[in-house]
């Protein structure tokens, strides 16, 4: 008898909902379309538009690349940066094919891709000032100033972009040990003698 109850009163109560949902209006149709959606067409009746596909928000390297264009120092830095990168690579190979051959009494013959070599020593031209044929002069030994300024500036910025790759990836593969065995290793990390 109890369940035969418990039933008619599911059935009773699922027939008071059902009744109670057909006698409320629905809430659209209550609640009027936002009026930014609405056209309103020559006779007056509004008509529903649709409105244009949302932007994705800028990616953090997006929003990184727009501070940097809108800062006119960095922009200024980043400038002399690529100069002094695009010289070391571009500059000693257009460096050594400008000028002519040179007769130099000691070496002979000596071409322009020889003489504006970082290496080339010239003992008859010692501590020499500017000139045409060596744009800075030349050393105690006779090389050439400016050729050795660009191997310089190769290397320096070789050597720096090493370093980094190299602490990149060890930054890296202590950060994953650190993840994985937890802070433990951090902390047990063997001090280096300074």
């Amino acid at each position: 008898m109890d369940t035969r109850d418990n039933m008619e009163a599911s059935k009773e109560r699922e027939e008071q909902v059902a009744q109670h949902l057909e006698e409320t209006p629905s809430v659209e149709a209550v609640t009027p379309p936002p009026v930014d959606l609405l056209e309103v067409e020559g006779d007056g009746t509004p008509e529903k538009t649709t409105l244009p596909p949302l932007q994705k928000p800028p990616t953090p390297l997006q929003d990184s690349l727009r501070h940097l264009r809108r800062d006119r120092r960095a922009m200024i830095c980043l400038g002399i940066i690529v100069f002094f990168v695009l010289l070391a690579i571009v500059g000693p190979p257009i460096y050594q094919h400008v000028g002519g051959d040179y007769n130099s009494p000691i070496n002979g013959r000596v071409p322009s891709t020889v003489y504006h070599s970082f290496s080339h020593q010239e003992l008859n031209r010692l501590d020499e000032g500017p000139s045409a044929q060596y744009w800075l002069g030349t050393d105690r030994i006779g090389q050439d100033l400016f050729a050795r300024v660009l191997q310089g500036l190769l290397i320096s910025i070789l050597v720096a972009v090493l370093v980094e790759v190299v602490n990149v990836l060890l930054g890296l593969i202590v950060g994953v040990l650190a993840g994985y065995y937890g802070a433990g290793l951090i902390f047990s990390w063997p001090a280096l003698p300074t």
